[in-house]
């Protein structure tokens, strides 16, 4: 708290976690990315599946590899 009865929050815990955690896993020379910018680059570039991991207070995490662009 901070004074006068203020409260804090942290708006940037989650996504914090989830980039430390994407960055622990992420394979060298390769670009990791959630399943929400997977969902808006798919029609544009080839992922493969890298894996599905769990972040507490969020849940499980899609994680893909992108592996090219479609021509």
């Amino acid at each position: 708290r901070l004074g006068g009865g203020q409260k804090t929050f942290n708006l940037w815990g989650q996504a914090i976690h989830a980039a430390i955690l994407m960055a622990q896993t992420g394979e060298s020379g390769r670009i990791q990315v959630t399943e929400s910018t997977y969902r808006r680059l798919r029609d544009h570039y080839v992922f493969r599946v890298r894996g599905r991991y769990y972040l507490e207070n969020v849940g499980e995490l899609s994680t893909y590899i992108l592996a090219g662009r479609m021509t």
